[in-house]
């Protein structure tokens, strides 16, 4: 049986007396358009959900009923986690952050699956250096994208090396991984082999503003059990996520997974080393093996509508002026 069901939400933000951490964010992680254009097609064009058969509006979601934005809704950018100097910065590769945080048990005192502390830092001010675009399994790629600088909206994480937790589910080919989510908030669009479900499980971490931290625990399932003594677990000082913009939107399901079960030498996937595309180095003769497009998560989020923008701008102008007639 599980403890604290309900997902923890922590945020923290950097603040000025944090002066020496302070001078190390001068730069930040890059947020780029999924809508079409920028992203394009080059093979079956039909890659999103019957609301949105092309996917013109990004990448969408449906609500599981646990948390989050109700119904189905797209959403319109991606964040990465690319390093300072890559199209990254502030938090680095850390901008996503996933590291293992304890076993659960099921009656028979075996491990039936992990608690995973993930970390979602907004950290889009500015950018330092360029960006690799990136591109999909479903044939999608994206040329001459704008970045995005500003409070993300909506945000949700999604784990694409995790099963939606109904075995037999997935139809897109291939077979399910021994990872499942719980309890997720969504369940993102995924066309694969001509095939569209709702499958790939998405957690909410709400509206992100420049500079703070959003954290929560969530909770891994897995379709097989072990005994505890035979497990080693990961160092919790391991990045198990990365989302480097390589990957465009869910770049593949299922992709491979961190290596979290070490005493059977892990299910090949690697972690999170910091280094700017893991998966290009890794095929250049590297050791860590990593998952294609550098990719086994992605954070989606929304923007503010330019009227929207606009409306505040007068808003704030109207206010100033208030201020200064009242004064």
């Amino acid at each position: 049986m599980l403890r604290n069901q309900s997902a923890m939400v922590a945020r923290t933000a950097w603040t000025a007396g944090a002066g020496l951490l302070l001078a190390s964010i001068a730069s930040a992680g890059v947020s780029l358009p999924v809508t079409k254009s920028p992203v394009a097609s080059g093979g079956s064009p039909q890659t999103g959900p019957s609301a949105d058969l092309f996917a013109l509006q990004g990448q969408w979601f449906k609500s599981t009923g646990t948390g989050g934005r109700s119904g189905e809704a797209p959403r319109s950018h991606e964040f990465y986690d690319n390093p300072l100097g890559y199209g990254g910065g502030a938090a680095g590769s850390n901008a996503l952050r996933g590291t293992w945080d304890g076993w659960t048990l099921n009656n028979q005192n075996r491990v039936n699956g992990f608690w995973l502390k993930v970390s979602i830092t907004n950290d889009t001010d500015s950018v330092t250096g360029m960006w690799t675009e990136g591109s999909n399994f479903a044939d999608e790629f994206r040329v001459n994208a704008q970045p995005y600088s500003g409070k993300m909206f909506d945000t949700a994480l999604t784990l694409e090396w995790v099963d939606d937790g109904v075995q037999g589910n997935w139809q897109g080919g291939g077979s399910e991984p021994i990872f499942y989510a719980s309890q997720p908030d969504y369940l993102a669009s995924i066309t694969k082999n001509g095939t569209q479900s709702w499958s790939v499980p998405a957690w909410d971490f709400g509206d992100i503003a420049p500079g703070e931290t959003v954290t929560r625990r969530i909770h891994i399932g897995m379709y097989a059990t072990f005994v505890p003594s035979v497990l080693i677990p990961p160092s919790p000082d391991v990045d198990l996520l990365m989302a480097r913009s390589t990957g465009l939107k869910i770049s593949d399901y299922f992709a491979k997974a961190p290596n979290i079960l070490n005493a059977f030498g892990g299910i090949p996937g690697g972690h999170d080393t910091g280094t700017p595309y893991p998966f290009a180095e890794y095929s250049a003769g590297g050791t860590n093996p990593f998952p294609q497009y550098s990719s086994n998560a992605s954070v989606f989020h929304n923007i503010p509508a330019p009227g929207s923008i606009a409306l505040a701008g007068i808003a704030g102008l109207a206010l100033s002026r208030r201020r200064r007639l009242i004064g």
